[in-house]
């Protein structure tokens, strides 16, 4: 069976994903589509080669697209540095993780994950270095990546802290 094709133009619809309670947030990565549910739940849909924008066939070794652990609440946000390699996730549930999911060779990873928001997150930006963050509260917070694994301080094995 062919996939469904979109059109930015037309409006077509692309597909069905995976969430048991509706799509929250999307983003295009690497040749991925992700979907954040409602749910809290995030998938991982290979995008089809080509100019149509079609998804890719459905996994044929029965493996779920869901990245997991989940988010406890929708998420809300996604974004990944233009470099290619991260996915950001950002939940209702004052939760931030950080993703290497941009690989078809294996399954998707948490790499980091932050907690302890007061409130529940609104949005993400992040470029090569930096991640931004906002909430209901109107903080903005900045995380900076640290891509030298062997030093600290800024998390004892790197990454966004």
């Amino acid at each position: 069976a062919r996939s469904p094709r979109y059109s930015l133009l037309a409006g077509e619809t692309l597909g069905a994903v995976e969430s048991a309670a509706g799509v929250r947030s999307v983003l295009v990565a690497d040749g991925f589509l992700f979907a954040g549910g409602a749910d809290g739940s995030l998938a991982r849909h290979r995008l089809a080669p080509g100019p149509d924008f079609a998804l890719a066939a459905d996994k044929r070794d029965g493996s779920s697209n869901l990245m997991l652990p989940p988010h406890a609440d929708g998420v809300v946000a996604l974004c990944a540095p233009p470099q290619g390699g991260l996915v950001c996730s950002a939940g209702r549930d004052g939760t931030i993780r950080i993703w290497d999911a941009c690989d078809d060779d294996r399954e998707p990873r948490a790499l980091y994950g932050f907690g302890g928001y007061k409130v529940w997150l609104g949005s993400l930006a992040c470029d090569e270095d930096t991640l931004i963050s906002d909430g209901s509260d109107n903080a903005i917070i900045r995380h900076v990546f640290d891509r030298d694994k062997e030093r600290g301080p800024r998390g004892e094995d790197g990454g966004f802290s």
